[in-house]
C-alpha cells in the first residue's frame, strides 16, 4: 500500500488544555502505521510560551516534548519520526491560551 504526504495537523492554536490534534486511522491490516515527520511550532506573541506533547496521552512517560519553551516572536521547526497504529494520538497542549499555533506534517496509507 502507497504512503501519501499529508497534513496530519492543520495549523491549530493551542490550548492550555491537553487535546487530540490527531488521532491516526482505524487501518486493516493493522500492521499499517501513520507517521508524524514534521513538528512547526509559531510563538507569534511578545512573551514566552512554553508547549508539551504527547503521543497516545498526556502523563509523563507518553511525552515527547515536556514544557518547550519558545521565545517571544519564535518559530520552532523539527524533523521527527513517530510511527502510530490505528487509534493512537498526538496530543499537544501550552502554558498559555490560543497564542502557539502548531502544524505537523506526516504520511499515511493511501487505500
Amino acid at each position: 500500500m502507497a504512503r501519501q504526504p499529508v497534513l496530519l495537523v492543520p495549523p491549530t492554536q493551542l490550548g492550555i488544555n491537553s487535546v487530540a490534534v490527531y488521532t491516526a486511522p482505524s487501518y486493516v491490516p493493522t500492521s499499517l502505521r501513520s507517521v508524524a515527520r514534521y513538528l512547526h511550532v509559531q510563538n507569534p506573541s511578545g512573551s514566552s510560551v512554553a508547549f508539551s506533547m504527547g503521543l497516545n496521552g498526556t502523563v509523563a512517560g507518553s511525552r515527547v516534548y515536556d514544557v518547550y519553551s519558545l521565545a517571544a516572536s519564535s518559530v520552532y521547526d523539527q524533523h521527527i519520526n513517530y510511527p502510530l497504529s490505528s487509534g493512537q494520538t498526538i496530543q499537544m497542549w501550552a502554558n498559555g491560551a490560543n497564542v502557539l499555533v502548531a502544524t505537523v506534517g506526516g504520511e499515511e496509507n493511501a487505500g
